[in-house]
C-alpha cells in the first residue's frame, strides 16, 4: 500500500516560521478567541507542533486538537482551532473520516439549514470537502456500505464548551431556535 493508502496526510505540513509568527501576531478580538490561539502556539512546547492544513482552497494552520474522539473504532473526528492564514481569523476545524457518496457531506447540511431561514442558528461553514488525494477506507465497504473518507470542514465561528453554558434551558433554547429555523412551524 502507499503512503496515502496506509492514513498518510501528505496535506499536512509543518507550518512555515513565517505563518507561525503571523498567527502569533495577528490580534484577537476576545480573549476566547486568543485564548485558543494562544493554545495552538503552547502546543509546541509540549510536543504537539503547527500543521498547515489544505480545506479546500483555503490553508490553515492547527496545533493540538481541542477535541479528540476517544472511541477506537469509528470515524476519528478531531475538532482544531484553526488560523486562517488569508483572513487571519481563528475558527474550527472538523478532521473526520465521513461515510462515502456525495450527498453525505456535512456542510451541505449546513447550507439546507440556512436556506430555510435558520442561517443565524447556525455556523458559517467557509470551506469543505475530502482531503485532496481521495483518502478513502477499503476494510469499510462491508460495515457501513462503502468506504469512509477523509473529510474536513473549516467553520467561521470559533464554538463555546457546553461547559460554559448555565445551564442545560440555555442550551436547549439555542437548539430549539436551530430547529425552527430548519423546519418551519405547520398551523
Amino acid at each position: 500500500m502507499s503512503d496515502a493508502e496506509r492514513g498518510f496526510d501528505a496535506s499536512a505540513q509543518l507550518a512555515a516560521g513565517e505563518e507561525v509568527a503571523r498567527m502569533r501576531r495577528w490580534c484577537a478580538p476576545t480573549a476566547f478567541v486568543r485564548a485558543r490561539r494562544d493554545e495552538v502556539l503552547e502546543g509546541q512546547s509540549e510536543g504537539w507542533p503547527v500543521y498547515r492544513l489544505e480545506v479546500g482552497p483555503r490553508a490553515v494552520l492547527v496545533g493540538r486538537p481541542v477535541h479528540v474522539g476517544k472511541d477506537l473504532t469509528g470515524r476519528c473526528m478531531r475538532g482544531y482551532a484553526a488560523f486562517d492564514l488569508e483572513g487571519e481569523w481563528v475558527g474550527f476545524l472538523k478532521d473526520c473520516w465521513r461515510v462515502g457518496g456525495e450527498d453525505r457531506q456535512e456542510h451541505l447540511v449546513y447550507e439546507q439549514i440556512g436556506a430555510c431561514g435558520g442561517r443565524e442558528y447556525v455556523a458559517t461553514c467557509v470551506a469543505a470537502g475530502d482531503v485532496e488525494g481521495g483518502q478513502e477506507t477499503k476494510t469499510h465497504e462491508t460495515t457501513v456500505g462503502g468506504g469512509l473518507r477523509h473529510y474536513r470542514m473549516l467553520v467561521r465561528e470559533l464554538c463555546r464548551p457546553l461547559t460554559d453554558f448555565a445551564n442545560f434551558r440555555e442550551l436547549a433554547g439555542i437548539f430549539l431556535s436551530v430547529l425552527r429555523g430548519a423546519s418551519p412551524v405547520r398551523a
